[in-house]
């Protein structure tokens, strides 16, 4: 895969649109808005907002199956069944059945080539980038009082006894005393295993002398 390190970003390019494809998927289901139970938006604001990824994932259906064998599709399918099996057993909030529909995305990506995996990779992290910039102008406004508008909403309902400052572009949670960056994700751990995720990709970048990652 190193080859595609000195090739330059072309929408012509087959696995950069599948890459394309999977980050937009993987930021509209990592959006704090897309909860079910979240108070940061409502019912058809979701289900706008889940139009990209239906349109997305019948793109990847037709482009990924272009290139893939019977073999492949199965083992896919059923890796699919475990993780759907095991995101039911251990789901701890509501108890809601996860639909099986959301897993295509994640089987469509495990049937895809290595350099299309790469390409979601990097246009996910660049997303993170402007998210953790985004949230630390949040933050500094909201100590600092610097203006920007916000609104105060419940986080998931009155029993967390805790409110989300919103300013649409990023969300904190105030909860005990320190307020706590979201970032544009629903929760505050969402933000740092994703950003935690992040570092550890530059980590590896570095030791393995990948400038390009």
């Amino acid at each position: 895969m190193n080859y595609i390190y000195d090739k330059k970003l072309s929408l012509r390019d087959n696995n950069v649109q599948i890459g394309l494809a999977f980050t937009i998927i993987g930021i509209v289901m990592s959006l704090g808005l897309m909860h079910g139970d979240s108070t940061l938006s409502t019912a058809d604001m979701r289900r706008m907002l889940s139009i990209p990824n239906y349109l997305c994932t019948l793109f990847l259906l037709i482009k990924v199956a272009q290139y893939n064998e019977v073999k492949n599709v199965t083992i896919g399918l059923l890796c699919s069944i475990f993780v759907y099996w095991v995101i039911y057993s251990f789901h701890s909030y509501t108890g809601e059945i996860v639909s099986p529909l959301s897993l295509v995305p994640a089987v469509l990506f495990f049937l895809s080539q290595s350099d299309a995996k790469f390409y979601s990779f990097k246009f996910f992290r660049y997303y993170l980038i402007v998210v953790a910039a985004l949230g630390i102008i949040a933050y500094l406004s909201f100590l600092l009082s610097l203006g920007i508008p916000y609104r105060i909403v419940e986080y998931y309902s009155t029993r967390f006894q805790a409110y989300y400052v919103d300013f649409k572009f990023s969300y904190i949670v105030l909860q005990g005393i320190t307020p706590r960056l979201c970032g544009l994700f629903a929760e505050p751990g969402e933000m740092g295993t994703m950003m935690a995720m992040f570092l550890i990709s530059v980590l590896c970048a570095i030791f393995t002398d990948c400038s390009s990652c």
